[in-house]
């Protein structure tokens, strides 16, 4: 669909809509699918394949898959390779200095090698990131519903928001420097935090903590041996949600220590913020009250 500004939105699930009905309370988000697909010409060792930069900015998240003889498969995500063998269907994230996203294949020892003659296809998610829609706007039906344009009509019955803006180059330089030893198969130090907003974006706060702080503010407990404690803000995301999709994110960290996690709902209050402060005036023109 397209909002009146042609943002492009998107319907999360399946929706069926009876003949002269309507349904409301259908989840969307601000976000395109884009595809893009490479013709590989021979094996190559490390071969990299990018995405254009402006593109790059508009990357939610990406999913690659490979085509040979007209059967396609999806290869796996492997932070640098992490005990890839020659057989391994895995690809890694890489990011050049002309700032372009891409993705990186193994040499054939250390993750496979897409074979000459076949397809590699990128599907990326793209979004704005911070986003805001008001209630009551009109969406026009596109790509592959485009054709119901007449018979279909869709309007915002709640604000539509989220996303967060774009990192600034700075922040950029500093994850890269952390991503080196950190490939989201650890956690290193317990740097659940770290993880966390790396993988549930467009939280606005976060917070992580473990079975001593947790008994100093409810008293000892055995069933706090051994567990870690969430509580965070999504903008336009219930605690119920938040909660599911972090402890997703969890499951598929090593957990040879048997740490258990629980999500505590926030407890949101109102309060005041008192600030004194000195309004300086200056009119260079006191008969037009002109003043900055």
């Amino acid at each position: 669909m397209l909002a009146n500004d042609q943002t492009p939105l998107a319907i999360i699930n399946s929706v069926v809509i009876p003949a002269g009905g309507t349904v409301s309370g259908v989840e969307t988000k601000q976000h395109e699918a884009v595809s893009i697909t490479f013709d590989i010409e021979k094996e190559t060792l490390f071969l990299t394949l990018l995405l254009s930069r402006e593109l790059t900015k508009e990357v939610s998240s990406l999913d690659v898959y490979v085509i040979t003889d007209g059967v396609e498969e999806k290869w796996t995500y492997n932070p640098l390779f992490r005990m890839s063998r020659d057989k391994s269907k895995h690809y890694s994230l890489a990011y050049k200095p002309t700032e372009q996203l891409g993705v990186k294949f193994g040499d054939g020892s250390m993750g496979m090698m897409p074979p000459a003659g076949c397809q590699v296809r990128i599907d990326v998610m793209a979004s704005l990131g911070d986003y805001t829609l008001a209630e009551g706007q009109k969406l026009e039906p596109a790509g592959n519903i485009a054709q119901y344009v007449e018979s279909l009509e869709f309007k915002t019955d709640s604000i539509i928001t989220g996303g967060s803006g774009m990192e600034t180059t700075e922040e950029t330089r500093n994850r890269a420097q952390y991503y080196v030893a950190y490939d989201e198969q650890v956690v290193w130090g317990g740097d659940y935090r770290q993880f966390i907003q790396n993988v549930v974006h467009g939280t606005s706060w976060l917070n992580v903590w473990g079975e001593a702080l947790q008994e100093k503010i409810t008293g000892f407990d055995v069933r706090n041996i051994n567990k870690i404690f969430f509580c965070g803000h999504k903008p336009g995301v219930s605690q119920a949600q938040l909660k599911s999709e972090i402890l997703k994110a969890l499951e598929n960290v090593p957990n040879e220590l048997n740490k258990r996690f629980e999500y505590v709902d926030t407890n949101e209050q109102p309060f005041t913020i008192k600030f004194t402060g000195i309004a300086r005036k200056k009119c260079s023109d006191r008969r037009r009250s002109k003043c900055y």
